[in-house]
């Protein structure tokens, strides 16, 4: 690893403080959420019923539901402001899941993202779980109401 010119060695670990290891967890299924709702909301804001839009659109990436979002309904401002919000957080997600996690030399643990310390207070991973959990149930909240197909509906109609 190369941090601010010069070489460090980071050894692997497994010992994470608890509190760190299970926000790290939060945010990742809170985030595994958020991605669904992204891809639920261009779901609803077209009007399709579930079994109909999985069968045509399989994919779940986040990018690309973002960019569906801006391109077919960017005259919502809402949910563009809501969208701006969602890449935010996963920009923030993926220098958490995406860093190389371990340990100095001198025993310190530490996570390096971009060639810099990224630190690992449970501070900041709880203020991006926060952020991460709101704008998925603002999605929810804003998508839903205009929603035209329940899931009750939808599983009714599939037997």
């Amino acid at each position: 690893m190369i941090e601010k010119g010069r070489t460090i060695a980071i050894k692997l670990t497994d010992a994470w403080p608890d509190d760190l290891a299970i926000e790290v967890g939060r945010i990742g299924i809170a985030f595994a959420q958020l991605t669904r709702e992204v891809y639920l909301a261009a779901k609803r804001k077209h009007g399709a019923a579930l079994p109909d839009w999985e069968a045509q659109n399989p994919s779940d990436n986040l990018s690309k539901w973002i960019g569906r979002l801006r391109r077919d309904f960017g005259d919502d401002p809402v949910l563009m402001r809501l969208i701006d919000r969602a890449e935010k957080a996963a920009d923030q997600r993926h220098d958490v899941f995406h860093a190389i996690w371990g340990r100095h030399g001198d025993g310190s643990l530490n996570r390096w993202r971009r060639h810099a310390s990224s630190g690992i207070e449970v501070e900041p991973m709880e203020a991006l779980l926060k952020e991460i959990r709101d704008v998925r149930d603002s999605i929810n909240r804003h998508t839903r109401a205009k929603d035209k197909y329940t899931l009750k509906e939808t599983i009714g109609a599939a037997h």
